[in-house]
């Protein structure tokens, strides 16, 4: 065999599309072969092997298989009642014919991983316009409602938290004045996969006394209107489980003192 045919097999043998013959012909010529180009052939055949990690990961149905199951043996009842069932000889697909339909199942591969690729981009985007619409919505009543007190009234103060984690590289600050209704919460907090963050008021023995305002975080600063803060209040930043208590030995993430 030359190498172009040795490299086709390969690929057709990495597929399982190699009838007895050619599979015999195929381990004769890789044998003699040179050990430069049985190791290119290895890798070829890897290299298809372990496409399989670019088709999107999805966990069907548990009810698919017996859905197809019960379409198949409708199909084979009704095709039997129509035709004989005979044996025939199965003619010999030529190799060409099977060489296009490797490339037709790889450009699929390719282009079904592109689709994911471009879904997931697409879903990112949605997500971003609709948080910066939110903000902008804020953000102009805001403005409209308390800008005037955030640059010149004496009672409007700005409080930043501080990290209590090293490690937690999330931002937070709160703007509070005894006039205002709410507080308003500006934070960039990085999400985190089933859970939430919890703006908790403290007590004097430093527990949580009760839950502030839950938050759940993109990693994209978001504004958002709390319940009122008070001078002298301690409040900090701990994380829970989505929807759930929070538990007891929560750990602060971040704190302030109003």
């Amino acid at each position: 065999m030359t190498l172009q045919e040795l490299l086709e097999h390969a690929h057709l043998d990495a597929l399982g599309q190699l009838d007895e013959r050619e599979q015999a012909a195929f381990e004769a010529a890789y044998t003699v072969a040179p050990p430069t180009v049985q190791a290119q052939i290895r890798r070829e055949q890897a290299r298809f092997a372990s496409m399989e990690h670019l088709l999107p990961q999805v966990e069907p149905p548990a009810e698919l298989r017996d859905r197809v199951l019960t379409a198949v043996n409708a199909a084979m009842v009704a095709q039997s009642a129509g035709s004989d069932l005979g044996l025939r000889q199965t003619p010999r697909v030529h190799r060409a014919w099977r060489a296009a339909s490797i490339g037709l199942v790889t450009a699929m591969v390719f282009l079904g991983a592109a689709f994911v690729s471009v879904y997931n981009s697409y879903e990112g985007m949605t997500r971003q316009f609709e948080n910066d619409s939110a903000n902008t919505a804020f953000l102009n009543r805001f403005e409209r409602t308390y800008m005037g007190d955030v640059l010149f009234s004496a009672t409007t103060k700005r409080v930043l938290f501080t990290s209590a984690d090293p490690a937690f590289k999330g931002k937070l600050g709160v703007w509070v004045d005894e006039k205002w209704p709410t507080s308003k919460l500006f934070c960039e907090l990085p999400a985190v996969q089933g859970e939430s963050y919890r703006l908790v008021a403290i007590d004097d023995d430093g527990n949580v006394a009760r839950t502030i305002q839950e938050i759940t975080a993109d990693g994209l600063p978001k504004a958002i209107s709390i319940g009122k803060l008070t001078s002298g209040m301690r409040v900090a930043l701990v994380s829970a489980t989505l929807n759930q208590p929070i538990r007891g030995d929560a750990k602060f993430l971040m704190e302030a003192v109003v």
